[in-house]
This record gives structure tokens, C-alpha cells and sequence, in this order.
């Protein structure tokens, strides 16, 4: 078996078809990695496209966190929030059950501290 197989190996029609072998070898490759990077290029862009949204999502939660506590503290004149950031809680309807509900424990000490951070900002 051994020897059939250099027979086959050594016959003067090996060389060139191990050419075209070799040719169409290195041409898929070439496609596999323009592929390759093709859907990189695609996936750092819709990362890119996703952080960018996260990071609005985060500053809507932000001014959402800091607006809270002043409408509440206003008797429920909230300030329209829900209209920057999509999938954001009215907030008319936040500060309705924080003016509703009495701060306790450590909820008192985070409400006042993001009321101030709140006035702070708005001096600013």
C-alpha cells in the first residue's frame, strides 16, 4: 500500500493537479479571511452602535435619577423627562410615589443626597 501510494505521488500528472490543488486552496483562504474581516469591521460597529446606546440610556437614567427628587419636593410638579430618554418611567408618575411614600433608613439619606446633587447641578 506503502508503495501505491508514491507511485501515485511520483507520477509526472501529480505535479501539476497538487498546483491546482494548492491554487484553489489559497484562493479560499483569501475569501475565508476577507470574510473573516468583513464581519469584524460589522461587529465593532454594532458594539459601537450599542455602547452608544447604553451610554444615552445612562444619562437618561442619570437626569431621571436627578429630576425625581426635585419634582417630587416641587408637590409633584414633575419635569418631562420621559421624552429624552424612550422606555424611561413618567416622571410625573415617579414623583407621585416618592412624595406618596416617606423616605426611611438609608433611602432618606440617598434621596437627599441625590436632591442636593440635583440643586448642585442646576447651579452649575
Amino acid at each position: 500500500m506503502k508503495s501505491a501510494i508514491v507511485q501515485n505521488l511520483t507520477r509526472p500528472a501529480a505535479g501539476p493537479a497538487f498546483a491546482g490543488l494548492s491554487l484553489v486552496l489559497a484562493l479560499a483562504l483569501g475569501l475565508s479571511l476577507a470574510d473573516a474581516r468583513r464581519a469584524r469591521a460589522d461587529f465593532v460597529a454594532q458594539t459601537a452602535d450599542l455602547s452608544r446606546a447604553l451610554e444615552a440610556e445612562r444619562s437618561a437614567s442619570a437626569l431621571q435619577a436627578n429630576t425625581a427628587p426635585v419634582a417630587a419636593a416641587r408637590g409633584g410638579a414633575a419635569i418631562k423627562v420621559a421624552e429624552h430618554a424612550p422606555g424611561a418611567p413618567d416622571a410625573a408618575a415617579v414623583a407621585e410615589r416618592l412624595a406618596s411614600e416617606p423616605p426611611a433608613g438609608l433611602d432618606g439619606c440617598a434621596r437627599m443626597e441625590s436632591a442636593d446633587q440635583a440643586v448642585l447641578a442646576t447651579l452649575r
